[in-house]
């Protein structure tokens, strides 16, 4: 049986969209204070900070994972604007937006 076969099954169930997960403003503190300590703790570290936090384990690694591409993002955009400097514009929107300087023909 293929996928598209199992599509037309009676047995087939689609899973429903999961709600996103929020995580209120204590535990959030508290997921920041262990990630400024250990940004990249063990599944066991993960463990104990979900049961102390009352929260599931896949929330925990998938919020640990999540901050640290926000880091990563983050600390490329600070590269970035260190390598190009303030006045330079980096974007295409900036770009076409910018005024274009009167253009002077070569004789």
């Amino acid at each position: 049986m293929q996928f598209n076969d199992l599509m037309f099954c009676s047995c087939y169930q689609p899973h429903e969209k999961r709600k996103r997960t929020s995580i209120a403003a204590p535990e959030k503190r508290s997921l920041e204070a262990y990630f400024a300590v250990q940004p990249r703790p063990s599944g066991e570290k993960i463990a104990a900070i979900a049961e102390k936090l009352d929260l599931k384990k896949n929330v925990v690694r998938v919020w640990f994972c999540n901050q640290r591409q926000k880091q990563k993002r983050m600390k490329f955009a600070a590269t970035q604007k260190q390598m190009t400097g303030p006045n330079v514009h980096t974007s295409m929107g900036s770009m076409m937006t910018s005024p274009m300087p009167p253009h002077t023909p070569v004789p």
